[in-house]
């Protein structure tokens, strides 16, 4: 009786022991992969978020990754950095784009290099000798902070009531925000009620460069005397802002002729 029992004990046992320690192995080994798939997440997502913060990643075969190109600075092919290009103005501005030449660095103005607007602004600017009767008038208006500044605006309006020949310079400055724009205007006399308008300006944010462009000179007819004499009183407290209010019949003018001195 014995032995039988030993044979039977043994086969259960045999049957039961694999199966249990088959199952420890195979728990084991499902939280060994688990573990180590958390760690791979883990390291994929420290990837990613290395990426997302540099962007400056390269590929295994040392070219620069898609998020890199076009990125000022970023590594480039062979993990060489990228030097800015030169800044202008004493380091305040940005090179004006191609086709492009600097018009002012005060305000990181850019104007066309072939602009034949402004070529007949030259033309007619050189033609003669102006007289200047005033110096430069300016009218500086920022609605949001209640400004509004006159400077010079006795002298302009005594010249165009007047019809005073020369010349007269005019800048009309608009701030909104970080978004501002300025028109410069050169009034030329001839002694008439005929004047030539030189328009020009730029407009956008105040943090980036900004193109200037040229309008075609305007052959206008000044305002009837009297239109002047509020805004010669009131001086630089006057409220006499729109340009375009102080002239009538305006209409551009092809390859314009020098007024005779």
């Amino acid at each position: 009786m014995t032995p039988r029992f030993v044979l039977i004990a043994s086969f259960h046992l045999g049957l039961l022991l694999p199966a249990c320690f088959g199952t420890v192995d195979s728990t084991a080994d499902d939280d060994n992969v688990t573990t180590t798939g958390n760690n791979a997440s883990s390291d994929v997502e420290t990837v990613n978020d290395d990426v997302a913060t540099t962007g400056n990643i390269a590929s295994s075969d040392g070219s620069a990754s898609a998020d890199t190109a076009g990125t000022t600075g970023g590594v480039t092919n062979g993990g060489s950095a990228a030097a800015d290009p030169p800044r202008e103005c004493d380091g305040a501005c940005l090179p004006c784009d191609e086709g492009q030449r600097r018009h002012e660095c005060a305000t990181c103005t850019c104007e066309l290099i072939d602009d034949p607007q402004r070529v007949a602004h030259e033309q007619l600017l050189a033609c003669r000798g102006w007289e200047e009767p005033c110096g430069p008038a300016a009218l500086w208006v920022n609605p949001n902070g209640g400004l509004h500044d006159w400077s010079g605006a006795e002298c302009l309006f005594t010249a165009l009531h007047d019809r005073t020949p020369g010349r007269l310079d005019f800048t009309d400055k608009g701030d909104v925000g970080f978004v501002g724009g300025l028109t410069e205007l050169v009034f030329l006399l001839d002694g008439s009620d005929r004047v030539f308008v030189l328009s020009s300006g730029y407009g956008g944010p105040t943090y980036e460069n900004r193109l200037a462009g040229f309008s075609p000179v305007e052959s206008c007819v000044l305002d009837a005397p009297s239109a002047f004499d509020q805004c010669i009183a009131d001086g630089d407290e006057n409220t006499c802002d729109s340009w375009r209010d102080w002239f009538n019949e305006c209409v551009p003018v092809n390859n314009p002729s020098c007024p005779a001195e």
